[in-house]
């Protein structure tokens, strides 16, 4: 079971990193990844896959709003 989780700085820099460097499509529900936007996706689509990243990474469930 996924409880809260508080996260450190270093830990969210490397999620985000890590966000920016996936390159499987199984974190969008449309399979997008930040690299199949050219690197040039907006701050919403980062917040989005790393979203899906958190969630696949069981970090944070499903359901709860970031």
């Amino acid at each position: 079971m996924i409880t809260n989780v508080e996260l450190s700085n270093l830990e969210i820099r490397n999620l985000l990193l890590e966000t920016l460097a996936y390159e499987d499509n199984d974190i969008d529900p449309s399979g997008q990844t930040f690299k199949g936007y050219h690197y040039q996706g907006s701050q919403s689509d980062l917040f989005r896959l790393l979203n899906g990243l958190l969630i696949k990474k069981e970090i944070k469930p499903i359901n709860v709003a970031m």
